[in-house]
């Protein structure tokens, strides 16, 4: 395999950490969602399930994204980061990485 290009190698890390960064607001929303069982749940602890619903979805798109820029296939990884840093909660260095996944020489291939 060949060596990837500088965009390629940031926006494979910049994937990386949106994800961790990611799991770390889906524990804080967990915690919140706990804390909700014990309280006042009603329609905000709904609402807090609801976006811990979205944002299972969107840590295993960009898992599936970290796992096509391993690959390789930077065009794949670009398309499922974005569609990963767009579900709620917005996700900028995600967003990032997948741009910069996007514009890389690899993406052209």
């Amino acid at each position: 395999m060949a060596e990837l290009s500088t965009e390629a190698k940031v926006g494979k890390i910049l994937l990386i950490i949106g994800v961790v960064l990611g799991l770390l607001s889906l524990l804080a929303m967990l915690f919140v969602g706990s804390m909700m069982m014990f309280g006042m749940a009603g329609l905000f602890g709904g609402l807090v399930y609801a976006i811990i619903a979205v944002d299972v979805v969107g840590l295993v798109v960009g898992v599936l994204a970290i796992k096509k820029a391993m690959d390789g296939e930077m065009k794949s990884a670009g398309i499922y980061g974005i569609i990963s840093s767009l579900l709620p909660p917005l996700n900028i260095i995600t967003l990032i990485g997948a741009i910069l996944c996007l514009v890389s020489p690899e993406a052209k291939k």
